[in-house]
């Protein structure tokens, strides 16, 4: 078939694409410095060299800013944050001031058992089951519980990173004068716990003043806290640990009358500190809470 413009070439490369006439190629082929439409410009292996080292310092530059934030962050979360011995709450953020209330609120409610002890080490199978009992018998009604639910129990307490063995409980008495005096009698049949109906003697040991004084923020989701504590015994003397007001030695000589305690050993606290132990744990963060990995006393 014959084309309308004989002057007008098709080139196979650019079918569709570019329609040029006979005297536009005869151009271009004169003059060969002339780019087509579809060629892309050269790239020149100097101007790469030239802009590549930037580009290489930018990245650095970045590098070393990532390394530096992030090493001012650990710094400052690793150092102590709250000193609650003035009330000064001001260097907590609200996150971590949440975190102060609520490892309190554990050592409160679950800890205390560790008062008599020096070291984690230290805590016993019969510590564990008294902890478990004591807060299922918050309904004074309860005379029965089954051994399942006791490690149901358990696996919810700041403890559970050690195991219990269901056996018969004794009362904590017994367990600090260790004269085996069964509170709760465990048939293991039946895997019953069932409540003994007898007269339990008493520890008379009360704590006073619980003051945190140093909270540590740690990589892991690990968290440090310290406190000093205020012990009085039945005999309304004053002790600097539970195992120095169980042993009645050490004595803390204050003057002071009872309505006043709290108040005397807040605003006494700096004479009296240095006599006083200092009880530190440290919790794991965990999809099931804090969890207690160690406990010491100094």
């Amino acid at each position: 078939m014959d084309n309308k413009d004989n002057n007008v070439l098709y080139d196979p490369e650019t079918f569709g694409k570019t329609k040029k006439s006979s005297s536009q190629l005869v151009y271009e082929l004169n003059n060969p410095t002339i780019k087509h439409e579809d060629e892309k410009p050269e790239i020149k292996t100097e101007e790469i060299k030239k802009k590549s080292p930037k580009r290489n310092y930018s990245v650095i530059i970045i590098i070393i800013l990532v390394i530096v934030i992030l090493l001012v962050s650990y710094i400052v979360y690793d150092k102590v944050i709250k000193d609650i011995l003035n009330n000064n709450s001001s260097s907590l953020s609200e996150e971590q001031a949440i975190v102060v209330k609520e490892l309190d609120n554990i050592v409160e409610s679950e800890l205390f058992i560790l008062d008599d002890k020096l070291k984690y080490d230290d805590i016993t199978n019969q510590d564990l089951l008294w902890l478990v009992s004591s807060n299922l018998k918050k309904d004074n009604q309860l005379l029965e519980f089954s051994g399942t639910t006791a490690k149901e129990y358990f696996n919810t307490t700041s403890f559970s990173r050690l195991n219990i063995i269901n056996t018969s409980i004794y009362c904590y008495t017994s367990i600090i004068e260790k004269n085996n005096h069964i509170m709760w009698e465990y048939n293991k049949n039946k895997d019953i716990y069932s409540y003994v109906e007898v007269e339990h003697n008493n520890i008379v040991i009360e704590k006073v003043l619980r003051k945190v004084v140093d909270f540590k923020v740690m990589m892991d989701d690990k968290y440090i806290i310290s406190f000093k504590n205020v012990f009085k015994n039945k005999d309304n003397n004053f002790y600097g640990s539970y195992i120095d007001a169980l042993n009645n030695v050490n004595e803390l000589i204050v003057d002071i009358k009872e309505e006043d305690i709290n108040n005397y050993f807040n605003i006494n606290y700096d004479a009296i500190k240095d006599k006083l132990s200092t009880y530190t744990y440290t919790f794991e963060k965990t999809d099931n809470g804090y969890k207690l990995i160690d406990y010491i006393v100094e």
